[in-house]
């Protein structure tokens, strides 16, 4: 998930006013909702592809028309971020064709963008039979780092301190960090709040996956970073 940066640059922060709060928690809500619905609607033999168009159109049917990303999902061991041959590469973020079968992890991705406002939003569930032990130690840990990130976040650690220290305590619990396989191995990415420099008949098209007006903001922080003009809005 990210958190929100001015429009103007990806060093400037906007302040978190009550009604930017609550559209923030607006979006966040939809997403998971839209998560929800999907994962009790999915059955034997749905594909990769069919949830995540599943997700769209229940985003849609919420008035959803821009997306940072359009939606993922990911079945069995590619919810761990590691193909059955070869390196994990960017491409295999897509949806495919892999079928569900009753015994399966799934992990939904969302980032839908309402208003200006985007929530980028994971939902992991079990399919079929009961969780397996593994797979419920997982669930229990993850509120341990979620307590971490936010005691970080609020002691004033930078983005790379903070993805350290996840990943030390990941270790720390006998894990290997699935970040360490998305690109540019981030833990999050901030986002901005408003795109209003581009046309919002330009927003809502994608291109590989990701809104034009998310790239267009992400691609010029990047580039401010790269110069030293703006702090990285990657959290590596």
């Amino acid at each position: 998930m990210g958190n929100a940066g001015a429009p103007g640059g990806a060093g400037r922060h906007a302040a978190l006013t009550t009604a930017r709060l609550d559209a923030c928690r607006h979006v966040q809500a939809l997403a998971y909702a839209a998560c929800d619905d999907v994962a009790r609607q999915l059955q034997q033999g749905w594909s990769e592809r069919r949830a995540a168009a599943a997700l769209g159109e229940a985003l849609r049917s919420r008035g959803v028309q821009e997306w940072f990303h359009t939606p993922f999902a990911w079945f069995g061991r590619r919810t761990a971020f590691r193909p059955a041959r070869g390196a994990w590469t960017p491409a295999h973020f897509f949806p495919t064709n892999l079928r569900l079968v009753p015994g399966m992890p799934v992990i939904l991705d969302v980032a839908p963008i309402v208003d200006g406002v985007t929530a980028d939003v994971g939902y992991s569930c079990w399919y079929g039979t009961a969780p397996h032990p593994a797979y419920e130690r997982l669930c229990d840990d993850l509120a341990v780092h979620r307590e971490l990130i936010v005691d970080q976040v609020r002691a004033g650690r930078t983005m790379a301190q903070v993805a350290r220290a996840v990943d030390r305590l990941a270790t720390e619990q006998g894990y290997r960090s699935a970040h360490r396989s998305y690109p540019f191995a981030v833990l999050a990415h901030r986002v901005a709040t408003e795109q209003a420099a581009v046309p919002a008949s330009v927003r809502a098209r994608t291109v590989g996956g990701f809104g034009l007006g998310a790239q267009r903001w992400l691609g010029r922080s990047l580039v401010a970073s790269l110069r030293g003009r703006a702090g990285t809005p990657l959290w590596n």
